[in-house]
């Protein structure tokens, strides 16, 4: 096989890679755009596809535009900077399809799915940061690309304004403390209200005593400039210590409110809250709907207004405890919450689950190997 060859960029696949062959093989190209022409230099011969590690643009896709972030390429958090937003979008439909197609085996027409665009910058209401040192400097960003190497950043485009400039503030706090020096860390930062914020930060591997670490940080006056924080430091053993504010934050999408806690998963993109819940229920409606792997309730909230009757099913601790509460706060009274595994949820009401009329569900499709949504209603 020749040393160096060229491809020709088919589509994008599922982590951002460019699709090629070359004499019949799959061809992985990272940073590569659909109709671009690339000079493979150095490869990986992984026995069922080929491994692009350094290429040359030599001629452009009309679709390549220059990166908005000074970090693309570099950074590991976005695959997709280089492309236009058009192209963006595209690219992730024909993902979708794709793994419908061959993971879900589902042959889902593409006229089906509608691309409903966001704002492509400033939209995300969570981070996750990795802390790192060298000396007594302070840094922190996100793993490099193809690596577990901290890649510091001063910005993020893709969060929100206002979650960026709290962590500022945040970042002044957690520079004076020794003790971080010691061991790896991470933060995670989710928005709920404007100026409320839920912040965890996760302590790494070896024993730190939690209490010690509190009073530390609070040395450095905890100033967060006005905002509302739920701060908790926690271990890789599952112990956590609140450190300020409540145990959660509250978000609003249209007229409902959501309470999100610490281990609860929430959707990501603020601009398409409420878009997306309304696509999920809205021209629905009957004596019954299902709602897997429902979260705090996000759609089960909005699907109770359409349905006789929703049956949600989830077992994270905290989801769990934030969906009830949710329901309460909403004054929502026709939701029934099945604090369980899906699988044992199906197996004990698999003769009542044949009358219903829909199901949902918010995040991944399947959890721990259980069956995703489609295993029961297709």
């Amino acid at each position: 096989m020749k040393t160096s060859f060229t491809v020709n960029i088919e589509r994008i696949i599922a982590g951002g890679h460019g699709l090629a062959f070359y004499e019949g093989r799959a061809t992985f190209v990272p940073f590569s755009v659909p109709g671009d022409r690339i000079l493979i230099q150095q490869f990986e011969d992984r026995r069922h596809y080929l491994s692009a590690q350094s290429i040359r643009v030599v001629e452009a896709s009309p679709h390549r535009v220059a990166a908005p972030c000074p970090y693309f390429g570099k950074c590991g958090g976005c695959d997709f900077q280089h492309m236009s937003y058009q192209r963006q979008l595209v690219s992730k439909k024909e993902i979708l399809i794709d793994a419908l197609k061959h993971i879900g085996k589902i042959d889902f027409p593409t006229s089906k799915v509608s691309l409903i665009p966001s704002p492509p910058l400033g939209y995300r209401n969570r981070l996750q940061l990795k802390i790192a040192y060298s000396g007594a400097e302070f840094s922190w960003g996100f793993f490099q690309h193809a690596s577990h190497q901290v890649f510091a950043v001063e910005n993020c485009l893709i969060a929100s304004e206002e979650l960026w400039r709290f962590l500022s503030s945040l970042q002044e706090v957690l520079k004076t403390s020794p003790l971080l020096r010691e061991r790896p860390a991470q933060v995670e930062i989710f928005q709920g209200r404007p100026n409320q914020y839920l912040v965890e930060l996760q302590i790494g591997a070896g024993e730190l005593d939690l209490e010690l670490l509190w009073k530390e940080l609070q040395q450095s006056g905890l100033n967060w400039a006005g905002a509302g924080v739920s701060f908790f430091l926690s271990l890789p053993s599952g112990k956590a210590l609140k450190i300020s504010g409540e145990d959660f934050v509250w978000k609003k999408v249209g007229s409902l409110e959501y309470r999100v806690s610490r281990g609860s998963f929430f959707q990501v993109n603020d601009y398409l809250l409420e878009r997306l819940r309304d696509c999920a229920v809205s021209g629905f409606s009957g004596k019954r709907v299902l709602d897997f792997y429902c979260g705090v309730g996000f759609f089960s909230l909005a699907l109770a207004k359409n349905f006789e009757e929703v049956w949600a099913v989830e077992m994270n601790p905290s989801a769990v405890e934030d969906f009830q509460a949710n329901v309460k706060h909403n004054q929502v009274a026709n939701c029934t919450l099945f604090a369980q595994e899906l699988r044992t949820f199906i197996q004990e009401q698999d003769s009542l689950l044949k009358g219903s009329d829909r199901s949902s569900s918010d995040g991944s499709g399947q959890r721990n190997g259980q069956p995703g949504v489609g295993h029961r209603c297709r």
